[in-house]
């Protein structure tokens, strides 16, 4: 009989409740001589932060490493909503798909007609987001002009009670509202090119910053990109081992977006903040023009950007993307006054 190493992570909250229903599983299997496991239980999340102050000690994450399989429940709770941000409960996991080589979730889910539109925030704070970045709210101002529409869902109710029954404080809100703010943010990585989305990722992670070449290799394939293609774009520079994207002072300073044979979202930000930095708004304005839709796109990828350089306390990087958005409508009327004189002067 087959016998296989099981390292149970419960974590905290229903993740505890998840593990007993997982013991069960485990045991049934025994039972009918399917496999043998052996398991072996450890912290992670809140839980772990409370035991060792950080997220998942060393030596658990060298039990994970050594096992056969990894069982998670789950991480996080209003306790530790004040924790330093490197040793939140989430660090945990993100610490444990970037040591194990991770880079995707399966999450079977269940959602039942009945209860599809029961949670308003959900349902109403995207419109609403939308609306304040379609209206040129800039990044830095974004957490604070999204607390409006969110708290305006939240007082339409007499009460708003938690899942223990007891009333949600306005700080509960509040966080509630910032975590949806990300999540909408989040969601619009699908709608980039698979290069966007690969440098996002990486960006969270390492910045402008080198990293492991293997972490950007496995990285790609998941991102169904390649480093060489990367390379190829001018967005990435690799070799010995290490790999980095490239700073904005480094781009090709005579690219052009009409002759770019691989042309993404990222490299369309960039290159437009390095305008705009060494040529002023009009020279920005022109690239806007040049650029087409994608524009748009690259200054949605700012408010995307602006949000992972102020959790990370990247001020200098997170100003230069509040920059290309706070100028935005300036350039966009630069842009139609030289189209205008163009076709005056075609007309002439």
């Amino acid at each position: 009989m087959a016998s296989f190493n099981l390292f149970l992570l419960p974590g905290d909250g229903i993740g505890t409740e998840i593990m007993t229903e997982v013991k069960e599983v485990v045991s049934w299997f025994e039972k009918r001589g399917v496999a043998k496991f052996e398991c072996e239980s450890g912290l992670v999340g809140g839980s772990a932060y409370d035991a060792h102050g950080k997220a998942i000690s060393d030596s658990d994450m060298a039990l994970a490493q050594a096992s056969d399989a990894v069982i998670f429940g789950a991480v996080g709770g209003p306790k530790w909503a004040d924790v330093p941000y490197d040793v939140r409960p989430e660090a945990g996991l993100l610490r444990l798909r970037k040591d194990l080589g991770l880079f995707a979730n399966l999450r079977p889910a269940i959602c039942y007609p009945a209860l599809a539109d029961a949670s308003a925030l959900k349902r109403e704070l995207p419109l609403a987001l939308h609306q304040l970045q379609k209206g040129n709210i800039a990044p830095v101002d974004m957490a604070q002009a999204a607390i409006g529409p969110g708290m305006a869902i939240f007082s339409r109710y007499s009460k708003v009670l938690e899942a223990d029954g007891s009333s949600m404080r306005v700080r509960t809100a509040l966080q509630l509202i910032n975590q949806h703010l990300d999540e909408y943010l989040s969601e619009q990585e699908g709608e980039y090119d698979p290069d966007t989305r690969w440098a996002l990722s990486w960006f969270e992670q390492y910045g402008m910053n080198e990293g492991p070449f293997g972490d950007a290799e496995t990285l790609s394939k998941a991102k169904n990109t390649s480093v060489q293609g990367m390379v190829d774009a001018g967005i990435l520079k690799a070799g010995a081992g290490k790999a980095r994207l490239l700073k904005r002072e480094e781009m090709d300073a005579s690219w052009n977006p009409n002759t770019d044979k691989r042309l993404t979202v990222w490299e369309a930000a960039q290159h437009l903040i390095r305008v705009l930095e060494a040529e002023g708004e009009s020279g920005a304005a022109d690239l806007q023009q040049q650029l087409g839709g994608l524009a748009q796109s690259a200054r949605d990828l700012a408010y995307r950007l602006y949000s992972i350089c102020e959790r990370q306390g990247w001020s200098q990087e997170a100003l230069a993307y509040n920059s290309l958005v706070t100028v935005w409508p300036r350039l966009m009327e630069l842009g139609r006054k030289e189209e205008a004189q163009r076709s005056l002067e075609s007309f002439l």
